[in-house]
């Protein structure tokens, strides 16, 4: 009876153990766009190099616990003036008073991480300030570059399908050209590289600068090495806003060759491709007009069309520090 006891306390104990450190929301587990880090499971690129005891610790948690990606740096043999974007994870939730606190040393700061994270851009030397200054850090991690990015088969499988919208469309469009004129269509289609003249987009998000002029600085070396390395296939870099940058490249291939790129730029916080857009309005003007008949728009007939008109919409924001979003 007696080992059966100590049996059932074993199993209880480990079962609370594994719900412990598998929680699917753990204060100290970081949701990033792209993977999950738990900060008790990886190192800390800012702090005392892990003791023989916390090596030991952590490989038996990893036993137990092996879906997290994990950050793997080298707190030794570093440049104080070097630049890294990291993870600055707090012991407790984030909020205003935090933020101001975390505004006065000299950092790019970038979007909330749920739970208790912002990125963060600065000099080694600035962060170690912050860790050792404010209280209220927990762990400091670097943002790897494959963590600034959707997995590349992803990327490649979304654009692709894309790809085949415009070329189908393109294609249907030359062909139908092509018979209005009463021309031959068989070479039509081998007569123009399509594929490396599709426009696409990519936002980079990198962090809050002073202002628009700082940032636009701190691109043009940027914009000088992007064509360089891809040529005319870089169309330009624009600086949209005092967080985010915007690029215009040709091809599928090129957009994501930027795409893995830019990741590895120590001042880029995530990057995404924008597929070019098309339009969805195959049945809405039939639907809201005449509803059964497509060919019937009494509105557009009458002229109404909303040619001339204005329209606002007011759009009051996210606030981050909500409890249903920490």
């Amino acid at each position: 009876m007696g080992d059966f006891k100590t049996l059932l306390v074993g199993v209880i104990m480990v079962t609370l153990f594994i719900n412990y450190t598998s929680g699917n929301h753990h204060p100290r587990k970081i949701y990033l766009k792209k993977g999950t880090i738990d900060t008790r499971l990886s190192k800390q690129i800012i702090g005392s190099p892990p003791t023989i005891f916390n090596s030991f610790f952590n490989s038996m948690l990893t036993s137990f616990v092996g879906n997290f990606e994990f950050i793997k740096t080298n707190p030794s043999k570093t440049d104080k003036n070097e630049i890294k974007t990291v993870l600055v994870h707090f012991k407790k939730h984030f909020n205003h008073k935090i933020e101001d606190e975390l505004k006065k040393y000299d950092i790019i700061i970038g979007d909330y991480l749920p739970h208790n994270t912002h990125i963060v851009t600065g000099k080694i030397k600035e962060l170690e300030k912050i860790k050792d200054e404010m209280k209220d850090v927990l762990w400091i991690g670097e943002l790897d570059h494959h963590h600034k990015m959707h997995d590349e088969h992803l990327l490649n499988e979304h654009l692709g399908k894309h790809e085949e919208v415009v070329l189908e469309k393109f294609y249907k469009k030359q062909l139908n050209d092509a018979k209005k004129k009463n021309i031959g269509t068989r070479n039509l289609q081998s007569s123009v590289n399509l594929k490396e003249s599709i426009h696409y987009t990519i936002l980079a998000s990198v962090g809050e600068h002073k202002d628009i002029d700082s940032l636009k600085n701190l691109m043009t070396p940027l914009k000088v090495d992007l064509q360089k390395e891809f040529g005319k296939n870089f169309i330009n870099l624009v600086v949209a806003s005092t967080r985010k940058i915007g690029l215009g490249v040709l091809g599928k291939e090129t957009a994501v060759m930027v795409t893995k790129w830019l990741t590895k730029q120590h001042f880029i916080h995530w990057v995404e491709v924008k597929p070019p857009t098309r339009k969805l309005n195959r049945f809405a003007a039939m639907l809201i007009q005449s509803y059964t008949d497509p060919y019937k728009l009494p509105l557009w007939a009458r002229g109404i069309n909303g040619d001339g008109q204005v329209i606002g919409i007011g759009d009051t924001g996210l606030d981050t520090f909500h409890c249903f979003f920490l």
